[in-house]
């Protein structure tokens, strides 16, 4: 069987998910804990260690901060870290220095404060800097806006403008349906934010507010989640289940699905691991003073380059749990299932995330190959709103010509390749057997939709 396709139901009874859910907040609990010193965000060795390890620490802060709203404690270790430097003369000049990262400094300090051990002088620096004007008038993504808002309404402090957590919502991409073929991977991290701070994590604090957004497109949510399975993101498809699940919009089926697949990729030592070889994104470019660095993995010694790689999607895995230990018995009882046979419809489910893969590459054939191999499937049937946002997208790539797709520069090769090769012969041996494909995809899906009603 396929590495990625997980065994379906691993869950007989309820029992066994909490088990399951208990062992990954546990796991990733000691992984954080025996790596709390590599957080520390006043010990660095150069340029390219040093911003990686103060978003750590803000991170550390949210999980913190989440955990304790819990019935599992956090990290012995690493809320000793946080509360210990936060209060530091050190760490209040880098906030006064830096108010254009107070959404990075801040949030260990308003755990602190939450936690009732914040010191008058870091509560002065933290509250003189998120009152100055000049911080709320810089032009930023709508979804870093929301940052500054959340982190606001998490400590207690009145921002200095006429702005609500609830109005800036409207402004981000929550507002309206993205595409899961087009959304990039830093755009579905903004998605990820606004859903999972809205409701504070789903922590229940009395600041935030307990129901959901009213988001209203779960089949972009559902998309997102096959797309990153089928793209062995574990940081995504944490932070996509997080949200399903916050969001009450996590078919029971779908639910264990991806939770089978995700548990399978946690690694014995008990951290999550991150995709790839690079660092995680939001680490390779950070903003250092008046200037942006790259970030160079080659400077990291083995320890501190694992953890750098792994600590975020394990700090997505410990809160990821336990939220889900808390509503389990929600998605698994309420939540709108759909009647599939998920062990027998894995390989298609993932290859429908796999076609989001291709064409957010702009791999037009192959994804439209893909989309055709599900026409007549039970899951283009039963998740026909998701395999519409894949069609939709070819859809986006027809030409007046009714031929697909917008190939300029692949033209202007084809066409430089050889003597006997014109703009004719391009479309004859390339734009042509793929304008087929895609149709006969289309034609596919849309029979599968006739046949189901």
């Amino acid at each position: 069987m396929d590495r990625n396709i997980p065994r379906i139901d691993p869950f007989p009874d309820e029992r066994a998910v909490e088990a399951a859910l208990a062992d990954l907040v546990a796991d990733t609990d000691a992984w954080l804990d025996d790596h709390a010193a590599q957080f520390d965000p006043l010990v660095w060795s150069d340029a390219e260690v040093r911003f990686l390890r103060r978003k750590a620490f803000a991170e550390a802060g949210m999980y913190l901060q989440r955990a304790a709203y819990s019935e599992t404690e956090p990290s012995d270790r690493l809320r000793s870290l946080v509360l210990d430097h936060v209060n530091e003369a050190e760490y209040r000049h880098l906030l006064a220095r830096s108010p254009q990262q107070v959404a990075m400094f801040g949030y260990p300090v308003a755990y602190a404060k939450d936690q009732g051990a914040l010191d008058e002088a870091t509560a002065e620096a933290f509250e003189r800097t998120v009152s100055r004007p000049d911080l709320w008038a810089s032009e930023v993504l709508p979804f870093r806006k929301l940052d500054l808002l959340h982190l606001c309404r998490l400590y207690g402090q009145e921002p200095p403008v006429d702005a609500s957590l609830e109005a800036a919502v409207g402004s981000t991409c929550a507002a309206n349906q993205i595409n899961p073929a087009t959304v990039s991977m830093e755009d579905t991290y903004g998605l990820t934010h606004v859903l999972m701070y809205y409701q504070n994590f789903g922590s229940g604090h009395e600041r935030f507010p307990d129901e959901p957004i009213p988001y209203r497109y779960p089949a972009t949510l559902h998309g997102l989640l096959l797309r990153y399975m089928a793209a062995d993101n574990c940081d995504l498809v944490g932070e996509l289940l997080l949200c399903g699940a916050l969001e009450k919009r996590l078919p029971r089926g779908l639910a264990r699905f991806a939770l089978a697949w995700y548990l399978d990729q946690v690694s014995a030592e008990g951290y999550v691991p991150h995709p790839g070889d690079s660092l995680p994104i939001g680490a390779r470019r950070g903003d250092i003073g008046d200037g942006s660095l790259d970030i160079d993995i080659g400077s990291w010694d083995d320890e501190s380059e694992a953890w750098a790689k792994h600590y975020h999607p394990t700090l997505i895995g410990a809160t990821l749990g336990r939220v889900l230990l808390e509503r389990w018995p929600e998605i698994d009882a309420l939540a709108t299932d759909r009647q599939l046979d998920y062990e027998s419809e894995a390989t298609n489910l993932l290859t429908l995330g796999r076609a989001f893969d291709l064409f957010a590459d702009y791999q037009l054939e192959d994804g439209a190959k893909l989309i055709r191999e599900l026409g007549g499937t039970a899951t283009a049937a039963v998740y026909a709103d998701v395999v519409d946002l894949g069609v939709q997208f070819m859809e986006w790539q027809r030409r007046p010509d009714d031929r697909f797709g917008f190939w300029t520069d692949e033209k202007t090769l084809f066409v430089a390749a050889g003597d006997d090769r014109d703009a004719d012969q391009f479309r004859a041996d390339l734009v042509d057997p793929l304008s087929e494909l895609c149709e006969d995809a289309i034609a596919g899906v849309e029979r599968t939709r006739v046949e189901g009603e």
